[in-house]
């Protein structure tokens, strides 16, 4: 899978650009500022519908415009495919945004367009997730999960509005006492959806520790043995009898995958307490590689690597080990200044400065 042809139109800064991409490496450099990142996150846009860096998708919109468009031509294994988001600003002066997508000109749901194309990002920003919220961790699972998994996706909309619903007669009990007869419906449905939630993001946590073993030596990362801890909160019928009191005296739901975290260790030690920051930026590389390579093992489709600028705090042994990798499929990596490693490699290069 990869793209031919993008066009940005009103995007962030981007009020109307068109590029060529290689199908194996392009590389996009020059000044902060005039929107390299957001290149690699409009092609995320339309791989998974959500907002990297955004928490109201209207903020994608140029300041000065009411609306905008990204498109991308793509070819995968089975056709060529024109992909179109468009993001337009409502008229209520909230923060809300109305969201359309077509695929080769014929409107489809959301739900549906996402995953059509698949991508991996990985920006220095990224090393957030190990010293962020637990949402912002669960929103990378998702990330992945919306890409590969239409039930995955129908089960975290059903389970988000039975949550809701479930939330808001739990706080109806404890100002009236009233309603306790509807609860079990409610908790039988967030176990039902939670289960099928869960079962999908353990089985990613067990692909990442069966395989990075093999990964460390292709990264030459001796005695880096680290392992991704999957801290589920177990949705079931029994915790939720044991909750049940305290839930009823507060008034929400204690439990469930809306409640799920995980961690990354080296040595048994929460790497983000007691890695460098070496050791944390290649615990992430790692991550991101591995992920990659699940989205492949479970679709058969190469995801595009969108690489953001992460080849700063590398020294050349590591630079060295990821560009061996990252031939593989579609890459796309900025970064503001030329990188000497990739004159050995043939790839297109894109001065941002001449856009």
């Amino acid at each position: 899978m990869f793209i031919n042809h993008l066009l940005l139109k009103n995007f962030r800064n981007h009020k109307n650009i068109s590029l060529e991409l290689d199908k194996n490496l392009t590389f996009i450099y020059g000044d902060n500022g005039l929107g390299k990142t957001n290149i690699l996150e409009a092609i995320h846009l339309l791989a998974t519908t959500k907002s990297l860096r955004s928490e109201y998708d209207k903020d994608l919109i140029n300041y000065d415009e009411e609306f905008l468009v990204v498109k991308a031509k793509i070819e995968n294994s089975e056709d060529n495919q024109i992909l179109e988001l468009t993001l337009a600003k409502t008229n209520d002066f909230g923060n809300k945004s109305s969201k359309k997508v077509k695929i080769n000109s014929v409107p489809k749901s959301l739900s549906n367009f996402g995953g059509t194309l698949k991508s991996v990002i990985f920006t220095p920003a990224d090393l957030d997730i190990l010293f962020s919220s637990p949402s912002s961790r669960r929103k990378y699972l998702d990330s992945i999960f919306y890409q590969i998994s239409h039930n995955y996706k129908k089960s975290t909309l059903d389970y988000t509005k039975a949550l809701k619903q479930r939330n808001r007669l739990l706080e109806t009990i404890k100002e009236t006492g009233r309603g306790k007869e509807q609860l079990e419906f409610w908790t039988n449905l967030l176990i039902k959806e939670g289960e099928a939630i869960q079962k999908e993001r353990a089985n990613f946590f067990d692909y990442l520790n069966d395989n990075s073993n093999s990964l460390y030596e292709k990264l030459n990362l001796k005695n880096f043995g680290i392992n991704f801890i999957y801290l589920k909160n177990e949705v079931s019928k029994n915790n939720f009898e044991i909750y049940r009191d305290k839930e009823l005296m507060l008034g929400t739901t204690l439990i469930g995958p809306h409640k799920d975290d995980f961690k990354i260790t080296m040595n048994k030690k929460d790497i983000s307490m007691f890695g460098s920051r070496g050791q944390q930026r290649m615990s992430l590389t790692s991550l991101k590689v591995l992920e990659l390579e699940y989205i492949f093992k479970r679709t058969n489709e190469k995801p595009i690597l969108l690489l953001d600028d992460i080849f700063s705090e590398l020294d050349e042994k590591h630079k060295n080990s990821i560009l061996q990798l990252i031939t593989k499929q579609q890459t796309i990596i900025t970064s503001v200044y030329p990188i000497p490693e990739l004159e050995k490699i043939d790839c297109k290069i894109i001065d941002i400065n001449t856009l």
